[in-house]
This record gives C-alpha cells, structure tokens and sequence, in this order.
C-alpha cells in the first residue's frame, strides 16, 4: 500500500509539473463556464436566479453542453503517456526493477489519472456555490449523482485508454485508439439501436448507452445499480487487460 501512494503520488505530480496539464485546466475551466453560463442564462429568462429551476440548470450543466466532449477527450489525454511513453523511452525497465509489482504500476497510472481528472471535474463545484451565493437551493441529489456518472463514467475510460498505452510504444497510436474507442462507446449504441429492430439487441444498446446513463439518470439524480455495475466491471477489465499486457511484455 505504501508503495501504490507513492506511486499515486508520482504520476499525480507529473501531471502538474507537465505545461500540457494547465492547458488542459485553462481549456477545461473556460468551456465548462461558458456552458454553465449558457444553462444559466436560459434559466434567467424564465424568471431570474431566485425563480429558475435549479435542478434543470445543473442538471443540463452535467449532462450536457461541453460534457460529452470532456468526457471522450480528457481521459486520452490524461492516458496516452502513461505506460506508451515509458516504454518508447526505455523508462518502464527502471519502473518494473524497482522493488514495486506490477499491479502497483498499473493502479498508480490509473489512480494518478483518476484523481486529476476528478480534481478537474469537482472543481467546477463553485458553480453550485454561486447559485446558492445567489439564494438558490441546488437539489444535491441531482449534484451529487451527476458528478457520480461523470466520475464513473470517466474512471471507466481512463481504465481501458490506459490499456491502449500499454499495447504500444507509440504514444500517437495510443492516443488515437483511445480517441476512436470513446467516440464508439458514445455513439455507436444510439447507432445500433437505430439500425436494428431485434428486442434483444436493442436491450443490450440501452444497457450500454451511456448517453442515457447521464443525461436520463445521473443529472437527473437516478441511480441505477445496473449503471454501476456496468461502470465498476468496465473499469475492472480495463485494469485486467493492461495488467496482463505488462506481464506479458514485461517477461518477453
């Protein structure tokens, strides 16, 4: 355990000592406000911050708007370096020398990830602050599970992405087979639910549609235990192929 901090600890501190990393807060902190004031202002016009339907406001702000290109973009970015550009570099021998294991290794990228990522995400909690400032009363149900389905499905993307930089040395191609995986997962269950009229198959299109996920139950403060479960298994065999990957590459 004390290793898998210190680990953590590493890769999150690598994110904040990297330029790339205030590029990504900037972009992210000034698009999100921009969507949150788009939402907010549509409120205002049907009768001022006091008047306005909270819940709607921040429930469009967290499953709509710039979300869903947050959410296929920022796990990539946050991945795509993380076991691809150790290995081009020949920095993942030192790594896996060291007195650490190799599920040490890959929980650290992952968590390291994760967090700055969710760091990303919570703090645009000063918009829930500023309606409350303005005498509004958020429904934290719908604030709390909102960021629930962002941060899960988020941890669900880092974990497989991660994957994608453990299968190559080329921190492109990881990046672009992250980039094309989140865009499938997005739109391709709409698509087949669209194409096919089989029962069957359009259950298993909603089951995995994660547009609904948010848009239909998370921001509107629904938890479904089948959402979760799809969400914590997705993460887990993302974590179990990458770790595979390294003990096989590792052993070559």
């Amino acid at each position: 355990m004390r290793n898998l901090w210190t680990l953590t600890r590493r890769e999150l501190g690598a994110f904040f000592l990297s330029p790339l990393a205030y590029v990504i807060i900037f972009l992210f902190l000034f698009f999100q406000g921009y969507a949150f004031k788009t939402w907010l202002h549509a409120g205002q016009q049907m009768g001022g911050v006091e008047g306005i339907d909270v819940g709607q406001v921040l429930g469009g702000f967290l499953g709509g708007g710039f979300v869903w290109w947050f959410l296929m973009l920022l796990p990539p970015v946050l991945t795509f370096r993380s076991l691809a550009a150790e290995k081009s570099s020949g920095r993942i021998e030192m790594l896996f020398t060291a007195p650490v294991t190799d599920i040490e290794v890959v929980l650290a990228k992952f968590l390291g990830a994760l967090i700055f990522y969710s760091i990303l995400w919570l703090s645009t909690g000063v918009y829930v602050l500023y309606v409350i400032n303005a005498g509004a009363e958020p429904d934290w149900g719908v604030v709390t599970t909102g960021y629930l389905g962002i941060i899960l499905f988020g941890a669900m993307l880092i974990a497989i992405n991660l994957f994608f930089s453990s299968v190559t040395s080329n921190v492109v191609v990881a990046l672009i087979l992250s980039l094309f995986f989140n865009i499938g997962v997005v739109f391709a269950p709409a698509l087949i639910d669209f194409l096919t009229s089989n029962a069957a198959v359009k259950n298993i299109a909603e089951y995995i549609q994660v547009v609904d996920h948010l848009e239909k139950d998370f921001s509107n403060g629904i938890v479904d235990t089948r959402h979760i479960i799809y969400y914590g298994s997705s993460i887990l065999l993302g974590l179990f192929l990458t770790l595979r990957t390294v003990e096989i590459r590792k052993w070559r």
